[in-house]
Formats: C-alpha cells, structure tokens, sequence
C-alpha cells in the first residue's frame, strides 16, 4: 500500500464494493418497470380494439400479449439470475 494516503483508505474502504448489487439492483428495477410498461400498453391495446374494431385488431392484440408474455420470462430469467 502507498504510505501516503490516508488511514482509511489504506485500510480497505472502497466507494464501489458492492457495485455488482447495484448492478443487480437497478437492472431488476429497470425490467419490473418495463414489465409494468407491457401490462399498461396490452391494456391499451384491448381498449383500442373495443374502441376502433379493424380486421388486424386480433393481430395487434396477439402482438401486445407476445410482448406482454416476453417481458415476463426476462423478468422471471433475471430474478433466478440473481437469486441464484
């Protein structure tokens, strides 16, 4: 160790030890966020297909539950990444 800095940094005290948790953290926030962003818009998508009712409506309707059901999964592969 470099005898000149001062005592409590020399003995171990580090700003960023426990960066990989925060990592962990912010990503889990990031995708609970998202996955709350997939359940409003398949909300928004059976509104709008109640609302204006087109021949693509099931396609859409299928699109935002495929994005609903994916976002999910990541969800539930980082939770068993990081409990793991």
């Amino acid at each position: 160790m470099n005898s000149n800095l001062p005592s409590w940094i020399s003995s171990g005290f580090r700003i960023f030890s426990n960066a990989d948790l925060a990592a962990e953290i912010i990503l889990l926030a990031t995708v609970l966020l998202y996955t709350l962003f997939a359940i409003l818009v398949y909300k928004q998508v059976g509104i709008l297909n109640k609302t204006i009712i087109t021949s693509k409506g099931v396609l859409i309707n299928g699109l935002a539950l495929l994005h609903l059901v994916a976002s999910v999964v990541i969800l539930i592969l980082i939770l068993v990444t990081i409990t793991s």
